[in-house]
């Protein structure tokens, strides 16, 4: 009787420790669960770790890929350019060459067929001495150079007088304009075409370069070449008879810049090539109908710093900072240039 009041006494307990086991062994499972997925989390975390480096060292590579391919294309377009300029730069010069050797051919053997003819006249009246003949004055060389100089100083007042037209209509127009008659050039401010360091033209630059170009378009046919008699009938005004003196027109340009090296050179081309295109858009006539004695388009925009530095030493010119210079450049007079003045002007005909 004792003992089993005793075993239901115990009962009890027992019926409590398996309860609290029971809850021991869940505890411990949940914690191997959240060790299991906190396992499973870290080996993603590790995994997504590694597929991001790679797909970074992927990227990286693929950007110094196309960096390399971009400097490599940037060398090639700057040596192909580079190529291009010095074969433009040697057929100019074999142009030039050739061209002056052609014009001092032609002087030269007009040069002896006057001396002949001198020469014929002078035997002529030595065993003829009671007959009268006429020997032409411009009979030697010093003649022929006085004539030549002669044409050229009427082709650079032509030149000159075309020059103060144009800035008179762009200053009747608002627009600041200097006239360099002796250099032949023509000065515009930069900040009246171009804002600082922008490479293209500003909105009061289009209207000054609609002026500009509407000048060009109304003089230049007066010292170049034209098909078009429309366009000589201003020529009246200007005092003297249109000639094809005008051999060139070189847009060059001067800024007042931070820049320095190729960013200058940059921004020196994209002024001239902005100055270019709108003074055509404006008059397409300047670009495809105004040619030279050659056939040369009369504007030039290359850009070549040998020759500018080569023509400002020469000609003792220092260029304007923060300027646009139109530079009006004539040709030599040519033999026929020679005969015709000759043919033309009393003071060498014979008495």
């Amino acid at each position: 009787m004792v003992e089993a009041m005793k075993q239901q006494q115990a009962s009890p307990e027992a019926h409590d420790e398996g309860y609290f086991a029971s809850f021991t062994d869940m505890l411990v499972g949940i914690i191997f669960i959240f060790i299991i997925l906190l396992m499973i989390f870290a080996n993603n975390y590790q995994s997504a770790t590694e597929s991001v480096t790679k797909m970074s060292q992927a990227l990286d590579k693929a950007r110094e890929e196309a960096r390399d391919q971009r400097r490599d294309e940037e060398r090639d377009k700057a040596r192909d350019a580079a190529r291009d300029e010095a074969r433009d730069k040697a057929r100019d010069t074999a142009r030039d060459a050739a061209r002056d050797a052609a014009h001092d051919s032609a002087l030269t053997a007009m040069l002896k067929q006057q001396e002949a003819h001198a020469e014929a006249k002078a035997s002529a009246e030595v065993n003829a001495p009671n007959t009268q003949h006429s020997v032409p004055k411009a009979n030697d060389i010093a003649d022929m150079e006085r004539l030549r100089a002669m044409q050229q100083n009427m082709f650079n007042d032509s030149r000159r007088k075309v020059l103060l037209s144009i800035q008179q209509l762009l200053r009747t127009q608002g627009y600041a304009a200097t006239v360099d008659a002796g250099q032949g050039t023509l000065v515009i401010p930069e900040n009246t075409l171009f804002s600082r360091d922008q490479g293209a033209v500003n909105d009061m630059g289009k209207k000054a370069l609609d002026s500009l170009a509407h000048g060009l378009g109304k003089y230049l046919p007066c010292i170049s070449p034209t098909a078009d008699s429309n366009r000589l009938m201003e020529c009246h005004t200007l005092g003297f008879p249109p000639n094809d003196g005008l051999d060139v027109i070189y847009i060059d340009d001067y800024p007042d810049t931070g820049r320095s090296g190729e960013d200058k050179l940059l921004l020196e081309v994209q002024h001239i090539v902005s100055i270019f295109n709108a003074l055509k858009t404006a008059d397409p006539y300047l670009d495809q109908g105004l040619k030279n004695k050659f056939g040369a388009p009369i504007l030039n925009v290359k850009v070549n710093q040998e020759r500018r530095t080569a023509a400002n030493q020469q000609q003792n010119y220092a260029p304007v900072k923060n300027s646009v210079v139109l530079r009006f450049a004539m040709r030599q007079p040519t033999p026929q240039d020679i005969m015709r003045l000759r043919n033309s002007s009393p003071d060498n005909q014979p008495e």
